[in-house]
């Protein structure tokens, strides 16, 4: 630039095209902000002389700067996090005025333009969802009016849909740039570091999921655009600033400038290119000025310059945000006053003079605008430096509640009525694991005196409790944590053998049977997420045979898609139950929490969440069925217990037991159902002996201690208070196993002392429980020894599943919710 200002007007011109040029040489192809036919233009005309014709060339270039408007397209499907990232890239917090609205329901129902606060001429439009009940596939690019962007962003999160696929084939077909980002990279490393905590991989994961997205477009003969891994929480981690150098590199170049100043400040290089871009204007602007006249290097500061300096400078500050405004917003957020943010920097300063300061000699007024660029880039990386991450991150904890006394069951244990009918009298509808059907046939079989009837009827009920099986079917689309929701059902953490895989790529490509471990006529069956490439909806239901299941479970998480709405009229069509569940919740509040910090109603965002859902049924002329927002990382919290209530009363009887104990504990009262339900089934066998021969109870043989140890194992086993509970418990807890056994009683109920026999201790526990619950109960017969000791072994087993429970909820033992349930 210092031969700009040299003393002869004609050597000056002789000079001019060089440097022209050679200052253009400085700077890569990809961060020049006018084109190089232009400049091989304005060199030309400087060489012939032709002063005007370069200057007009010049005016015109920084016009174009100026003023060229860029359009980016934000698209995806719903629920992926495009209003997220508008707001990241435009630098406004999701509560600021005119940002760009996010929620846990659909909130994008139109295209909506968000020009950038700080450079007009840059618009972000956000696109409603592709694949949602009010923007079907097949006239979403019509309506979106396509042709009249830039280039397009797809935004996807979780996995792959064939929608994505869609986008990306249209935009292809109309010759437009799009890149491909996948946003929520940091929940899905923090679900696998849960999930996975033995084998988590942070590189793994990341390339996992990037050769998955490469894998898809190969697939779908789709030349692979630029992929992107990125958080909307934190653009500085992950691919967001190769994005930015992408886009920069491709951008035509009238349209960079304006589009680099429009980016966060996220690492050195980002500032460093924004410096870049604004000198290269200020270049040519004093270029253009130099050529018309002669302005000495050292001159008075007037009053009009103090003007467009101080103008200048205001705008370099924002553009780099360390504006008085933005300081403000980083002084609340970091802790401090906005002085000490002031302390660090120079720019807020220039313009304060003291007194005795008047009329100075300055540098020419260009210069003091390169000067002030690299005075304000100085303050913003100061800024960067001094807090790597400008993010406020809060840790929410899960609060288990409990009470702090075990009332023992209502049912009289002692002398029932003289009838079979009056026991179940005393056992709630919900709660029966006989239909009423069977109770009044086995009531009518005893009325007639026909003992062998009603004792084939009750042998018949037995084995189908025992035997008759279970099928649920977990449906969706993928990704919204079907397996995730199979593991948790089942008790099993991700990394354990028999898992359901989860990932954070599609890993279900077929439907996929899961027993339970300790319940094996239930089987939760995996289904591969419908509207996938593999799955498409037109064929999905015959594939998946859902004739086969008892009943559906249709995994949701984000928004409601149109897939969702076609499963649920298919599952009514066939007259099937269905339960609608909405996951991840807890990743909504959180992210709801973080981006709405002033706003934030916990009890309200929930709320919003089950109406949305509800009001889309409706919508669509369905009845909305029962639906439970839940997460899989916590069942304890949100509708899980409901959940399961639920599919307990609204399943056949006969199989109500099993599905029962398929649960897990998360509540008192899913532990009291189950303690509900095993001595009904204790009292049905007991029931049955006792109505074909009348067993005196003073003595135990050795054959009925064989028998009570094996019972023990197996009420321990289903109660999840088994030893091999027991240590998965030690572990997450890091501490000894019989540290855990100290607080329960079962495990040590078999165990005697060198003065006395198991057959003696075994008839103290039988005359505790006589004594407790009467001795007779009922039918004038006496119920066999065993059986109450069974009935007793339930109470011990049920308070230990209690005292476990709350030492899983309690602070005392535990800082974190454990992997497994129990």
């Amino acid at each position: 630039m210092g031969q700009l200002f040299s003393s002869s007007k004609d050597e000056r011109h002789r000079d001019l095209a060089s440097t022209f040029t050679e200052y253009f040489k400085k700077f890569n192809t990809g961060n020049k902000i006018i084109p190089q036919e232009t400049i091989d233009s304005i060199e030309l005309s400087l060489t012939k002389g032709n002063i005007q014709e370069a200057n007009s060339s010049i005016t015109d270039a920084v016009k174009k700067i100026d003023s060229t408007p860029l359009n980016v397209a934000v698209t995806g499907e719903s629920g992926a996090g495009k209003s997220a990232l508008i707001n990241a890239l435009r630098g406004v917090g999701h509560e600021d005025k005119d940002a760009a609205e996010i929620g846990v329901v659909e909130t994008t129902m139109k295209r909506h333009p968000y020009k950038h606060p700080n450079i007009p001429n840059v618009v972000i439009w956000d696109l409603p969802g592709i694949g949602t009940t009010n923007f079907p596939p097949k006239d979403y690019l019509e309506k979106m009016k396509f042709h009249e962007y830039d280039f397009f962003i797809i935004v996807s999160a979780t996995r792959f849909k064939k929608n994505d696929i869609d986008l990306a084939k249209a935009i292809s077909i109309m010759k437009k740039d799009f890149y491909f980002v996948r946003t929520k990279v940091d929940s899905d490393l923090n679900n696998e570091k849960e999930f996975k905590p033995r084998t988590f991989n942070r590189e793994k994961v990341l390339q996992q999921i990037r050769t998955s997205c490469v894998k898809t477009f190969q697939e779908n003969n789709i030349d692979e655009p630029p992929i992107f891994l990125i958080s909307n929480r934190n653009l500085s981690d992950y691919d967001f600033p190769f994005l930015m150098d992408k886009v920069m590199s491709v951008l035509p170049e009238y349209k960079r400038y304006n589009f680099m100043l429009s980016l966060p400040h996220i690492t050195d290089t980002a500032i460093e290119r924004k410096q870049q871009s604004l000198k290269q204007r200020i270049w040519l602007e004093a270029f253009t000025t130099d050529l018309l006249s002669f302005i000495p290097s050292l001159t008075f500061f007037m009053g009009s310059d103090v003007e467009t300096l101080e103008k200048s400078l205001n705008f370099y500050r924002t553009v780099f945000g360390v504006d008085d405004a933005s300081l403000q917003s980083l002084a609340k957020d970091w802790g401090m006053s906005v002085d000490q943010l002031k302390a660090k920097m120079k720019s807020p300063n220039v313009f304060e003079t003291t007194k005795k300061e008047t009329n100075v000699y300055v540098k020419e007024l260009y210069y003091l605008k390169l000067y002030f660029v690299d005075m304000v880039t100085d303050d913003a990386n100061a800024l960067l430096k001094e807090i790597s991450h400008p993010y406020l991150h809060t840790h929410t904890h899960t609060i288990c509640t409990y009470s702090s006394s075990y009332t023992p069951p209502n049912e009289d244990h002692g002398y029932l009525e003289s009838s079979f009918t009056a026991y179940f009298k005393t056992i709630a509808t919900e709660n029966k694991i006989v239909s009423q059907e069977t109770i009044n046939l086995i009531e009518f079989h005893l009325k007639r005196g026909n003992i062998y009837g009603a004792n084939s009827v009750i042998n018949a009920t037995l084995k189908n409790i025992d035997d008759i099986p279970i099928n649920i079917a977990v449906t969706g689309e993928s990704g919204a944590g079907k397996s995730s929701f199979i593991n948790a059902v089942r008790g099993v953490g991700h990394e354990d053998e028999g898992a359901a895989e989860v990932g954070i790529v599609e890993t279900t490509m077929e439907r996929t049977p899961y027993k339970h471990p300790k319940i094996k006529t239930l089987t939760l069956w995996d289904m591969p997420g419908i509207g996938t490439i593999k799955f498409p909806p037109k064929d999905y239901l015959e594939k998946m045979k859902f004739q086969e299941y008892d009943f559906f479970i249709i995994i949701s998480a984000t928004r409601f898609t149109k897939l969702e709405l076609d499963l649920a009229k298919a599952i009514r069509f066939m007259g099937k139950n269905y339960y609608f569940v909405r996951t991840k919740v807890d990743i909504d509040l959180d992210n709801e929490k973080k981006s709405k910090p002033r706003t934030f109603d916990r009890k309200k965002v929930l709320q919003q969440i089950q109406s949305y859902c509800e009001n889309t049924f409706r919508q669509n002329n369905m009845d909305a069925p029962q639906i439970f927002l839940i997460s899989n990382n916590d069942l304890s919290s949100y509708d899980f217990p409901v959940l399961m209530d639920t599919l307990t009363m609204d399943i056949p009887n006969e199989k109500r037991h099993n599905l029962m104990f398929s649960l897990p504990n998360i509540t008192e009262t899913a532990i009291d159902r189950k303690h509900k339900s095993m001595q009904q089934l204790i009292w049905l066998e007991a029931f049955k002996a006792g109505i074909l021969a009348n067993v005196p109870v003073a003595s135990i043989l050795r054959d009925d201690v064989k028998k009570l140890k094996e019972k023990l194992i197996h009420y321990r086993n289903l109660f999840g208070v088994d030893d091999e509970s027991l240590a998965f418990m030690a572990k997450d807890f890091q501490m000894p196993v019989g540290q855990l056994k100290k607080l329960i009683k079962s495990p040590d109920l078999l165990e005697t002392k060198e003065e006395e026999t198991l057959e003696g201790k075994l008839l103290k526990y039988l005359k505790t429980s006589l004594s407790a619950n009467g001795g007779l109960l009922g039918l004038d017969l006496y119920f066999l020894k065993d059986f109450y000791l069974q009935f007793y072994f339930i109470d011990a087993i049920t308070e230990d599943a209690k005292v476990l429970l709350q030492a899983t909820c309690s602070n005392k033992l535990v800082q974190t919710q454990p992997t497994h349930s129990y």
